[in-house]
């Protein structure tokens, strides 16, 4: 056989001289390189894979929490919600505004702002709270009402900048339509308790004004929902206001 293919000499001595063994054929007991690295690799597999586990699992919470501008916001309208039902208007209407902030489309949490404004929207509205509102815009400026109608006004903008297809958080509002018509009822709300205001302080001219500007608003929120339980409310209390205006100022009253 060739010396030269195999690389292998005899010293002169007979000891064989060439490569170092290695892991070959009849060899495999030789300890050698191989063996060090598979040890080494075997040190850091298993807690990489454990790290990956643990992003893997966390990462979609930490994407709703941290990483998602929509899912925020949509908590905190629902969180706003849940609030405003328990009567913790206040509360509500932080969130409300912070989901305002974060979703530029989120409409409802503006019709929603606006109620709170006026201390709507619980399982049972505050009806002393309303009287007081009329009292006080029986001797001028509401700040409450400006600061709803400024939240309604607001939810229109966002409502008619939102695409046609988008839907709410909010199995009461499902779509733009029912938010606009809610918008537009509660400017016509505003817009009643205004008139009562001036009712009682026997400004019948001021009040068919503002009655007037409740009709066309309720009629536009029909308009977008023709089944707007708000929107009626407002008509009709509207038309009453109206016709008491009229007989104010034909001194029958």
């Amino acid at each position: 056989m060739n010396d030269d293919v195999l690389d292998v000499r005899l010293d002169d001595n007979g000891q064989q001289e060439g490569p170092p063994a290695g892991p070959y054929p009849g060899n495999e007991g030789c300890a050698g390189p191989t063996g060090q690295a598979s040890s080494h690799h075997g040190s850091w597999t298993w807690p990489v894979l454990g790290v990956l586990l643990v992003v893997l699992l966390i990462a979609p919470a930490a994407y709703m929490l941290f990483g998602s501008s929509s899912a925020r916001a949509r908590r905190h309208f629902l969180r706003g919600v849940a609030l405003q039902t328990a009567g913790r208007f206040d509360e509500a209407v932080a969130n409300f505004q912070v989901a305002m902030r974060l979703d530029s489309r989120l409409a409802a949490a503006g019709v929603r702002l606006g109620l709170c404004k006026l201390h709507l929207g619980s399982v049972s509205p505050d009806a002393a709270y309303l009287q007081r509102l009329v009292e006080e815009a029986s001797r001028g400026p509401v700040a409450a009402l400006d600061d709803a109608d400024q939240a309604f006004l607001q939810a229109l903008e966002m409502a008619q900048a939102a695409p046609p297809a988008i839907q709410f958080p909010d199995a009461e509002q499902p779509g733009l339509n029912k938010v606009k018509a809610n918008a537009y009822a509660g400017l016509g709300l505003t817009r009643v308790l205004r008139a009562a205001g001036a009712i009682g302080a026997g400004r019948g001219s001021e009040a068919l004004q503002l009655s007037s500007e409740a009709l066309g608003y309720a009629n536009s929120a029909r308009s977008h929902d023709p089944m707007n339980l708000l929107a009626s409310l407002v008509g009709s209390l509207a038309e009453l206001i109206q016709t008491w205006a009229r007989v104010s100022d034909l001194g029958m009253l």
